[in-house]
């Protein structure tokens, strides 16, 4: 499933909304800060150094 995000444009921060209906909760609740998945977080982490050393040539 996609993560669907809404930003709020007075404050430029993101939200995550609900795709579908649960137990949880109904379909376009919003669910929290949207925050993106994992895999690219560790990627700067991993990598963070080289990207920096190739921005700053």
């Amino acid at each position: 499933m996609a993560t669907k995000k809404i930003v709020n444009l007075r404050t430029k921060k993101a939200y995550s909304i609900r795709q579908r209906t649960t137990s949880a909760g109904r379909k376009g609740q919003i669910m929290g800060s949207y925050s993106p998945k994992r895999a690219s977080a560790s990627v700067k982490k991993n990598y963070g150094d080289v990207i920096r050393r190739l921005s700053n040539k």
